[in-house]
C-alpha cells in the first residue's frame, strides 16, 4: 500500500480513547451483582459479610466474611483475589474455607456497548470440598433514575464423584440520590445446584429478594447495607423441603 494512502486512512480513522468507568461501577454498587472491571493501575479493597438465618429453625445459621483485592491491569483486564472466612452453625468457630483467583475482562470501553458486558473466569480452592471453576457474565449501566445490573454465574466442581454445578443469577436496580450520595434499591438472587449424573435435576436452591441502601461517603468508596428474605429449598427424591431464611449483608469497598 502506498504510504500516502496509509497515512490518509490513519488520519481518517476515529481516535479510540480509553474511557474509565464511573466510580460506582469499579468499586461495588450492589450487594451481590458485579459490574465491569477496575481501571488500569487501580487497587480496590473489599470487605463483605453476611449471616443467613433460618426463620423457623433457630439452629440454622451460616456466617460468611469475604476479603478481596482487585487490581486493574489495563487493556480492560482486572485481576481479583479473595478469601472466605465461614462459620456454619450458631456456635461454630470461624475458619478459612475458600481462596479464589479471578481474571475479569470487559468486552469494550465503558459506554460503547449496551450493558457494558464483562466476562470473568475464576478458580476457587475449598478446604472441605473439591475446588471449583466459574464463568461469569456481568451487565450494568445507568437508567434515567439510577443504576441497574445483571450478574450470571455458572460454577462447577473440578474434582469429585458427582461434580456439582451451580447456576446463579443476581439482578438489581437502584434509585440514585446524587445530592445525598445515596442509592436505594432492590436486589433479587436465584441459585440452583445439580449434579453431573442429573443435570438440571436440582438438589438445592436459594431464592432471595430484599431492599438495600448504598452510601458513597467519598467518590471511590461504597458502603452497602442489604436485607434479603426468601427460601432455601432442598429436593430429595422429588420431595421439596423449604426453609424460610433471612440474610442481612454488609459490603465495604474502597478504590485506591
Amino acid at each position: 500500500m502506498h504510504t500516502w494512502l496509509l497515512a490518509a486512512l490513519l488520519a481518517a480513522a476515529p481516535d479510540v480513547v480509553p474511557v474509565d468507568p464511573p466510580a460506582w461501577a469499579s468499586t461495588r454498587a450492589f450487594p451481590v451483582a458485579r459490574t465491569y472491571v477496575a481501571p488500569a493501575s487501580t487497587l480496590v479493597l473489599t470487605f463483605d459479610t453476611d449471616a443467613q438465618f433460618g426463620i423457623d429453625d433457630s439452629m440454622y445459621s451460616t456466617e460468611v466474611t469475604r476479603y478481596g483485592v482487585w487490581f486493574g491491569l489495563g487493556h480492560r483486564l482486572a485481576l481479583e483475589t479473595a478469601m472466605h472466612v465461614t462459620a456454619i452453625g450458631v456456635t461454630a468457630p470461624l475458619s478459612i474455607t475458600q481462596e479464589g483467583l479471578a481474571l475479569r475482562w470487559a468486552w469494550a470501553e465503558w459506554g460503547r456497548l449496551f450493558g457494558n458486558p464483562a466476562l470473568a473466569v475464576s478458580y476457587q480452592g475449598n478446604s472441605a470440598a473439591p475446588p471449583t471453576g466459574a464463568l461469569q457474565l456481568t451487565l450494568g449501566d445507568t437508567w434515567p433514575a439510577g443504576l441497574w445490573a445483571v450478574d450470571v454465574r455458572v460454577t462447577r466442581e473440578l474434582r469429585g464423584t458427582f461434580l456439582q454445578q451451580t447456576y446463579a443469577l443476581a439482578a438489581a436496580f437502584a434509585f440514585a440520590f446524587e445530592s445525598t450520595h445515596l442509592d436505594a434499591g432492590v436486589e433479587a438472587q436465584i441459585s440452583l445446584t445439580d449434579a453431573q449424573n442429573a443435570r438440571f435435576d436440582f438438589t438445592q436452591g436459594l431464592f432471595l429478594i430484599g431492599p438495600y441502601l448504598r452510601w458513597a461517603p467519598f467518590t471511590k468508596a461504597s458502603v452497602i447495607f442489604d436485607f434479603g428474605i426468601g427460601s432455601k429449598v432442598t429436593w430429595q427424591q422429588g420431595i421439596a423441603t423449604t426453609m424460610p431464611v433471612l440474610r442481612p449483608k454488609l459490603v465495604v469497598a474502597w478504590s485506591l
